[in-house]
């Protein structure tokens, strides 16, 4: 595991006081971690975890810093041929779902959130948006209920799971991530899955899943990627087609295992053996 259980607090302490911490910080780290609280299910109480966090960089040399030093890492613990495996998504619970359209009775265009509500995520980014239609936000967190007060306007539905939170997705228009911080975005492809567009921030994350494609609208005025996102929907340039298609190319967990297994060297000789 690359990601010490430290990154996620860090950056919440860097959100709320942004002039106290002089950036880029970084921080390496390799210790045993031990889960005090109850473990999430596949999650190991005790292990080697391994740390490395660069803050306050948007750029890409900071991702090919962080990768390199992840190399070296296993490289000192003796590991050897190393690769990168990427993720998935469920394509059999995220798609789009047309009679859920009318999901909502809110005013449309419905732009979307979905994440913990908490500082790290930069989540009021998007709640200050002049938007027109609707702000729908999903899931829980330490600061949910400060948010509701201050933002009276955004529709705040709380956490929400399996067939309730595909059927969110299927139901709006745009889908919006404001976070900054993120390692990569998991709900990113549950949205594109289900046929959204994406508008975020050209960060870590959003750029190593979307890049350039035309699904993806990253811009660092968080306004102008959003509605441009609207656009290519309301116009027809862009369809849902074109963002499941872009899933169906990349990110399915069958494409995700053929690329781990590919990578097994028992694997590929019993490959060799049977052809």
């Amino acid at each position: 595991a690359l990601r010490y259980d430290q990154t996620v607090p860090t950056c919440r302490v860097i959100a709320q006081y942004p002039n106290e911490i002089k950036l880029p910080f970084k921080r390496y780290q390799i210790q045993t971690v031990w889960r005090s609280e109850k473990p999430q299910k596949g999650r190991f109480r005790e292990f080697l975890q391994c740390d490395a966090d660069i803050f306050g960089v948007d750029h890409r040399a900071s991702d090919g810093e962080t990768v390199a030093l992840t190399i070296q890492i296993f490289k000192n613990l003796g590991f050897k041929n190393l690769t990168l495996w990427t993720r998935g998504v469920n394509t059999k619970l995220f798609h789009p779902r047309p009679h859920k359209r009318d999901l909502f009775s809110f005013p449309r265009p419905i732009f979307l959130n979905v994440g913990r509500i908490s500082e790290e995520k930069n989540i009021e980014a998007f709640l200050k948006l002049g938007l027109p239609g609707t702000k729908i936000v999903v899931g829980d967190g330490p600061i949910l209920n400060t948010l509701k007060t201050k933002y009276p306007n955004v529709i705040f539905m709380g956490a929400k799971h399996g067939e309730e939170l595909a059927s969110i997705y299927a139901a709006s228009d745009v889908f919006v991530f404001p976070s900054k911080t993120d390692t990569f975005g998991n709900v990113i492809l549950e949205a594109l899955a289900s046929g959204l567009p994406v508008a975020a921030y050209p960060v870590a994350g959003p750029v190593d899943i979307v890049g350039k494609s035309k699904v993806g609208f990253l811009n660092n005025d968080l306004q102008k990627a959003t509605m441009d996102a609207y656009l290519a929907v309301s116009s027809g340039t862009l369809s849902q087609k074109d963002c499941i298609s872009f899933v169906k190319e990349n990110y399915t967990w069958l494409k995700s295992t053929k690329q781990f297994l590919s990578n097994l060297v028992t694997f590929n000789l019993i490959n060799k053996i049977n052809k």
